[in-house]
């Protein structure tokens, strides 16, 4: 039982925690397209890759087999969520004038792209179960989490203060 929890627990903060860090990549915010935007982005992501190596604390060995798996998963998440953006896009629209069938339509639609985000979180797990110890995969999410902490605050700036300007 306890196992089970602790299964659990892992695939759900795996979860919310690949949403929201790959979410800070796929934001078209002010600049988006400006030159040295690409050059910024291979940085961050040496950056990430330096950080998590570190804080999960890979060997060679696993890392050379984690990295691949990490890097096919965030190509197959980002590939699904620029689907359904592509398809189903939220600026512009309004609800107010939506059908009931059309709403209908689109919250059907918005449950089955968070179920397939999870069923692809759940067969990441596994194939991560093969190649770390959970002990690690706990520490992964851990990263990441602190990972997407260290992006925000650095992109917040020193105006931001301690909480992100809030």
């Amino acid at each position: 039982m306890k196992t089970k929890n602790i299964y659990f627990a892992v695939l759900s903060l795996a979860f919310f925690t690949l949403i929201h860090t790959s979410t800070l990549f796929a934001q078209r915010g002010p600049g988006y397209g400006r030159p040295g935007m690409e050059e910024q982005r291979d940085k961050i992501e040496a950056h990430k890759i330096a950080f998590i190596t570190e804080k999960v604390d890979l060997t060679p060995a696993e890392a050379e087999k984690f990295w691949p798996l990490y890097n096919d998963n965030r190509d197959k998440v980002e590939a699904e969520r620029k689907a359904f953006r592509e398809k189903y896009r939220l600026e512009g629209m309004d609800p107010d004038s939506m059908s009931d069938e059309e709403a209908i339509e689109r919250l059907n639609a918005q449950l089955e792209h968070e179920q397939k985000m999870l069923d692809m979180q759940f067969a990441f797990n596994e194939e991560l179960q093969k190649v770390l110890p959970p002990q690690k995969i706990l520490k992964l999410i851990k990263a990441e989490q602190d990972f997407k902490l260290e992006l925000m605050r650095r992109f917040a700036g020193p105006e931001a203060g301690p909480r992100g300007g809030r």
